[in-house]
């Protein structure tokens, strides 16, 4: 598939295409693929308006991979997902072939029981907030 850059599978608000806008500076990876990791579902990260993945045997949670990110994009990254994520290895699948990617994990446990998170539910009922934060946020970072 892509080998240029780094590769990251996002399953949260990076899905967005104003969050990465804002978090990546305008840069556009060199592909957006539709992808899946096994065994794992999406939750809210308790008491935010974001997500975090965790393992459940059986699940699946959507995403998608960000083909070609640069360095400082991925330092980027890091910075925005701050304290609360570590970015670690996964094998994740897309249409064509798995792929071996970074993808940001949260540092505390979280049950898998905690309540799901979509990308259309945040759309509909927090994009507005969040994107004023987040923008407020990487306007920070980059002092």
């Amino acid at each position: 598939m892509y080998k240029l850059g780094q590769s990251l599978f996002v399953y949260g608000t990076l899905r967005d295409e104003d969050v990465r806008h804002a978090v990546l500076r305008g840069h556009q990876p060199m592909a957006i693929v539709d992808a899946t990791i096994v065994d794992h579902v999406t939750v809210y990260f308790p008491m935010r308006a974001y997500p975090a993945l965790v393992r459940k045997t059986g699940a699946h949670a959507p995403g998608v991979i960000l083909f070609g990110l640069r360095a400082q994009d991925m330092l980027a990254l890091d910075d925005f997902e701050g304290e609360e994520y570590r970015r670690t290895r996964v094998t994740v699948e897309t249409a064509i072939a798995s792929q071996h990617v970074w993808v940001y994990r949260p540092r505390r446990w979280i049950a898998p029981a905690a309540p799901r998170w979509s990308i259309e539910h945040w759309r509909r009922h927090h994009k507005q907030t969040e994107l004023k934060r987040e923008q407020a946020l990487v306007a920070r970072l980059r002092r």
